[in-house]
């Protein structure tokens, strides 16, 4: 599947304004009111993949518009996409940030996540795997809301995820033993941004080396989450509905980037 092809539907604030209300609706519920302190754990994210049935992992898919499906225990969001589709973005990503470094940001991190389950809480023990002298992080997401768009017309839906995080003041020694490991993620990541913009665009290589071939490729746009909060402490509705549909219509950006590179 080529870029062109993931990306052609997804102007879809053009042809459904009601999804970008209803996530405006969702963000303003769950941000408004936070404080200070707790507004630096939070995370908003917009992840590629597919809705999918958990019975056959087929997608799904209810008619031919893009719709906002609501979540149920038959379905999951594989958050997933084409190794040649990743590797294109990647390598135009990549030219576009030689060409103008004053523009462009590109960070590379490779870690290694030990993920442990403790009473329905994600333990997370992040490993930096190019420098062994920095210490363990010790975290603990906590899921706030996530919103799957349905995008019938292209290749690949959305899910915008809503995640608190905060650092465990135990140590990485003390989670290993007292906790029962769930997942291991091998990560080599690619973060790219264009500087003073609202978005970093996060292309991830991830394996579990505990099974063979579990290799996949993942894609992802963090959102400037300050930016979205102040709009909603602000009352600026207007405003944050544009910051929305630009969220929503990114990937297009991302498919005029690769046309200029």
């Amino acid at each position: 599947m080529s870029l062109e092809q993931l990306l052609d539907a997804s102007s879809i604030q053009d042809k459904n304004t009601p999804i970008t209300k209803e996530i405006c609706n969702v963000f303003t519920s769950n941000l408004k009111k936070i404080s200070p302190l707790r507004k630096t754990s939070y995370k908003i994210e917009v992840k590629f993949g597919q809705i999918v049935k958990k019975s056959s992992l087929k997608r799904v898919t209810l008619g031919t518009e893009s719709k906002i499906l609501p979540e149920k225990d038959t379905r999951f969001f594989k958050m997933q996409v084409d190794k040649e589709l990743w590797t294109e973005i990647r390598r135009n990503l990549e030219a576009l940030s030689e060409k103008d470094t004053a523009k462009y940001e590109v960070r590379r991190e490779e870690t290694r996540d030990l993920i442990y389950q403790n009473f329905g809480q994600n333990i997370r023990v992040s490993e930096n795997l190019t420098d062994k002298d920095v210490k363990p992080r010790v975290s603990k997401k906590k899921q706030v809301r996530d919103i799957l768009v349905s995008n019938p017309s292209s290749g690949y839906d959305f899910k915008f995820a809503i995640a608190e995080e905060t650092l465990v003041l135990t140590d990485a020694g003390t989670v290993k033993e007292s906790y029962e490991i769930d997942q291991i993620r091998e990560k080599k990541r690619m973060i790219w941004k264009e500087k003073e913009s609202l978005f970093d665009i996060k292309l991830t290589e991830v394996s579990d080396p505990s099974k063979p071939n579990s290799v996949k490729f993942e894609l992802e746009l963090e959102v400037d989450k300050n930016e979205v909060m102040t709009l909603i402490d602000n009352n600026d509705q207007a405003s944050l509905e544009k910051l929305i549909v630009t969220v929503v219509d990114k990937p297009n950006w991302l498919n005029n980037a690769a046309a200029t590179s």
